[in-house]
């Protein structure tokens, strides 16, 4: 039976948490258009990427730490895996989770890096789009399930490993604790070289994590992305066609270069600029569509 205690302390918790990262994600500066991404400023770009890794890194840790935390007293440390008791998250999701990395994550190295391979594949996803519009729906289901999956994959292996040393630190230093998110929350009661170690420990396994999460977001760029165009009208009634924004400068010009060829770049003034007009096309499966 679910009780309340339960819920606010794993998969309750966990969702209370994602929510407010969504709602941190709506704020503005993090939820930027496509077509505003090229006009932020260097300084902005630098402060929004720092609050954005800052933000994720307490959020992944929160959540995976609640997802399969477990109260201790429930559980005994054993000497084989999952090296505690009764602990069935361990036996069952956490090796789903390895599982599904070790699979998919050479897939998606494969697909990103070998082109012949690639092409291969999204021609025959292409070519059953076309023949069946039941194909198009079921292989856009697959992968958004593969996508989810390999999302929720590093959360249960990554949880397991900090959930079992926090158990641990429980135990060694006696922590009147009832569960082992609130071991967490008691960590910096413990002497400074266990916190560092903990600290460490997640700082190592958060970067195997972006590891992991990159191969994802690649391969979902070569699925399917958005590429902005702008035509840029000046004040003396002439226009600029087809031209990608690189960023803006320190005075407000935009830096600019032919779309697809950024071996030639122009400099253009801001008081020479009376409006920006933007192209969003849709790139899915190497097949471009105008929006």
């Amino acid at each position: 039976m679910i009780t309340l205690d339960n819920f606010f302390s794993g998969l309750g918790a966990t969702l209370i948490i994602s929510i407010f990262g969504v709602f941190i994600a709506s704020f503005p500066l993090f939820s930027l258009t496509v077509e505003e991404k090229p006009l932020i400023n260097n300084n902005i770009r630098l402060f929004r990427r720092v609050i954005l890794e800052i933000v994720a890194l307490l959020l992944f840790l929160l959540m995976s730490v609640n997802l399969i935390n477990f109260k201790l007293k429930d559980h005994i440390s054993i000497n084989e895996f999952p090296y505690i008791s009764n602990y069935v998250y361990a036996n069952y999701f956490v090796v789903a989770g390895v599982f599904v990395l070790l699979i998919l994550f050479p897939a998606f190295i494969l697909i990103r890096n070998n082109i012949r391979f690639r092409n291969y594949i999204f021609n025959k996803i292409r070519l059953l789009k076309n023949i069946r519009r039941i194909a198009s729906i079921t292989i856009f289901l697959m992968f958004v399930i593969i996508f989810y999956i390999y999302l929720f994959a590093p959360f249960l292996c990554v949880g397991y490993l900090l959930n079992l040393f926090l158990f641990f630190l429980g135990q060694q230093y006696k922590i009147e604790a009832a569960t082992t998110t609130d071991v967490l929350f008691e960590l910096f009661s413990l002497p400074g070289v266990v916190a560092f170690t903990f600290i460490l420990l997640y700082l190592i396994l958060y970067f195997f994590v972006r590891v992991i999460y990159k191969q994802l977001f690649a391969f979902r760029k070569l699925i399917g992305y958005s590429k902005v165009t702008a035509t840029i009208h000046l004040t003396n009634g002439s226009k600029l066609d087809n031209k990608t924004i690189v960023r803006p400068s320190i005075d407000g010009s935009i830096l600019l270069c032919d779309t697809g060829d950024n071996s030639k770049k122009i400099l253009l003034p801001k008081q020479n600029i009376l409006y920006i007009e933007f192209v969003i096309k849709h790139i899915t499966l190497h097949t471009e569509t105008d929006n």
